[in-house]
């Protein structure tokens, strides 16, 4: 692998660019900064997230922090933009089928919407009607 010194440069985990990281290494279509490489060697190492985001009991539904975005490239950004509607439509579908799955089991719509933050309607009407 190569280091590389060009401003141009950003970690394809992060976003952090060669001005805000010591040192990025590039790889075939992908860059890591020196700090990324910390993180994956403490997760290898110890079995468990080293960084808070990553830990058990981080909120997944708190707003991230604007901030960084306005750090990211914008080719990156689009870049991870496509990614996260990628994430969004597996994520969508393991909903369905836990949802599905619930229902087989004979929980109430009820606690179906309890459990996505919704009403029992809203969850029906997301998840109940079978495709035309």
């Amino acid at each position: 692998m190569e280091t590389t010194k060009t401003d141009d440069v950003a970690c394809s985990f992060c976003g952090r660019t060669q001005a805000t990281a010591v040192q990025i290494i590039a790889g075939p279509g992908c860059h890591i900064c020196q700090r990324c490489v910390q993180l994956c060697n403490e997760i290898l190492a110890e079995g468990s997230p080293a960084d808070p985001i990553l830990a058990d009991n981080h909120d997944y539904r708190a707003e991230p922090e604007r901030t960084e975005l306005s750090d990211i490239p914008t080719a990156l950004a689009l870049h991870h933009l496509a990614a996260l509607i990628d994430l969004a439509q597996k994520i969508e579908s393991h909903v369905e089928r836990y949802v599905q799955a619930l229902r087989g089991r004979g929980v109430s719509w009820r606690d179906v919407g309890e459990a996505l933050g919704t009403s029992r309607q809203a969850a029906w009407e997301r998840f109940g009607r079978k495709p035309e």
